[in-house]
């Protein structure tokens, strides 16, 4: 399996926020993340950077 990991940046440190996210869709100022499972997150923010090997998704939230 593929799926990512999702991370927010705060304090400068990565706090997971999903597991096993499979959806990721901007939404004006916000972040819509679905995993596997159809656990859905939103995050207020902005992609920072999507690592493909590691499976690595991190958000810089705003405030």
């Amino acid at each position: 399996m593929c799926e990512s990991h999702a991370y927010v940046i705060r304090n400068g440190q990565e706090e997971k926020v999903l597991e096993d996210v499979v959806f990721l869709k901007p939404e004006g100022d916000q972040i819509v993340l679905r995993n596997l499972f159809g656990d859905e997150v939103t995050v207020k923010g902005e992609i920072a950077e999507i690592q493909f090997m590691d499976h690595k998704i991190l958000l810089r939230e705003s405030t």
